[in-house]
């Protein structure tokens, strides 16, 4: 008898959203009462009727009071633990189900775990919300203190590297040779070894679009806005690109354009964006902060809102909801890109870790009230995982499209920082601040997170 196994972590916000798990001959049934919970399935060749096909199905169905909302399979072997036929096997093809209820769910191919030493268990998970597309009107409509107090006392679900779900910038240049050279040099691999799928892993932070990360409820975006590596420059221009060391991701314009289309058809609904360098490979990238403007101009005048939407600073977090409402103040930016990084952070090296509690720890390490010149807190609670030298390799030497270690250590991490941020964040750190929850692949379980604790900042 040979298996292999499967991690898998699930959220439900309901009683009436349950999600039905099936391998072969085993089948769970899961509601609320499994949330952040650890569990685990085998594919057992035992358990397959043919006894020379070593392939079995997962498949797994969420539904609503016994309605069928979402439901997706894919066949595993049992032998070489290998990904084959499904509808699961490609991380950037993992569309959430958005609506009533949104679904969000992500299966990570753990591989024999030999080279990266991970786990050589799949990971997988599933969230099940309800509808958090306007949150923010439908939480200040349920709540008159969060409408009345300071937007300062929200805490944000955020995209960490935002623009990083778009490989089209990579695929036109991977095969000129100085890009290739350029990225092997910056990230410590062989150069000859980088295609799309290794570049992917190693640099994609989400796997939905801009439009569907708000419709997820996101509403804090850290976008690294910048010019080309110097020796990918020409293929592009002056065209900012979301810049990932020197991996570029998808075109700011582009992002701010999606952004005030999405805001002109959701009115009761505030983003805020913290435009950055952070981690550029060259100072050459850096753009100046005329060029960002130039960028938010190009925009507007792309989008042409019938009701122009105003444009916000650091300053106007201390305004309340109400007030931003009704002047349409809802794009405001916390950073401007010549006065650097301007809030506290919880980012450090010890990030660069499989295991949850070195984030917890970073979480419990920050001090209630901010250092002086920062206007936000973020709280980090993804790990980087890319930073572990055997990670990389295996990243590299990987044939699956569902292999992203960032997306490996996500659930495990999820189910870690998601009850302490609702236990803690409240009480830990100063409610006069804006709070930011910033995670890759971007979630509903963290937007649920992020409105539990907003309501207990309004209550102090």
């Amino acid at each position: 008898m040979v298996a292999k196994g499967i991690d898998y972590y699930l959220y439900s916000d309901s009683e009436d959203l349950r999600t039905d798990l099936a391998v072969p001959q085993t089948h769970r049934s899961h509601g609320p009462e499994a949330n952040f919970e650890h569990n685990n399935f085998q594919v057992r060749s035992d358990m397959i009727p043919d006894p020379v096909n070593y392939t079995g199905r997962l498949e797994w169905v969420t539904t609503d009071r016994g309605k069928e909302m979402i439901r997706h399979w894919q066949n595993i072997s049992s032998l070489d633990g290998n990904l084959y036929t499904g509808t699961m096997h490609n991380m950037f093809n993992s569309p959430p189900r958005i609506g009533n209820p949104t679904v969000c769910w992500g299966l990570y191919d753990a591989g024999s775990g030999k080279i990266s030493g991970m786990t050589n268990q799949h990971q997988f998970y599933v969230y099940a919300t309800r509808d958090q597309r306007r949150w923010m009107g439908d939480l200040a409509k349920r709540n008159p203190r969060v409408a009345r107090g300071p937007f300062a006392r929200f805490a944000l679900p955020g995209s960490h590297d935002a623009g990083m779900f778009d490989m089209r910038p990579v695929r036109k240049v991977v095969h000129n040779p100085a890009f290739v050279l350029a990225l092997g040099a910056a990230m410590g691999v062989a150069a000859a070894a980088l295609g799309p799928r290794a570049i992917a892993n190693l640099s994609m932070t989400q796997k939905d679009d801009i439009r569907t990360q708000l419709d997820i409820g996101t509403r804090y975006f850290d976008f690294r806005p910048g010019w080309m590596h110097p020796a990918i420059r020409p293929f592009f221009g002056n065209t900012l690109y979301h810049q990932h060391g020197l991996v570029p991701g998808y075109p700011y314009v582009d992002f701010l354009v999606d952004v005030l289309r999405w805001l002109e058809a959701n009115p009761g609904e505030i983003v805020v964006v913290n435009p950055n360098t952070q981690g550029f490979a060259a100072d050459a990238m850096k753009p100046t902060a005329q060029a960002v403007r130039d960028a938010l101009n190009a925009a507007i005048a792309r989008v042409k809102p019938p009701r122009p939407i105003g444009i916000g600073m650091s300053t106007d977090l201390v305004r309340s909801y109400d007030a931003l409402i009704r002047d349409n103040t809802r794009l405001i930016f916390s950073n401007e890109i010549q006065n650097g990084n301007r809030f506290y952070n919880s980012w450090s090296g010890a990030y660069a870790t499989l295991r949850p509690a070195p984030i917890i720890k970073a979480f419990e390490g920050m001090k209630r009230d901010m250092p002086a010149g920062a206007n936000h807190v973020v709280m980090q609670m993804q790990a980087t995982a890319t930073k572990i030298g055997a990670v990389v390799a295996a990243s590299v030497v990987t044939s699956s499209d569902a292999s992203s270690p960032l997306l490996a250590t996500k659930p495990v991490m999820d189910a870690a920082t998601n009850p302490w941020l609702r236990a803690n964040a409240a009480k830990r750190l100063s409610p006069d601040h804006l709070l930011v929850f910033l995670n890759d692949f971007v979630d509903n379980c963290m937007v649920e997170t992020a409105i539990q604790v907003t309501e207990q900042r309004a209550r102090d």
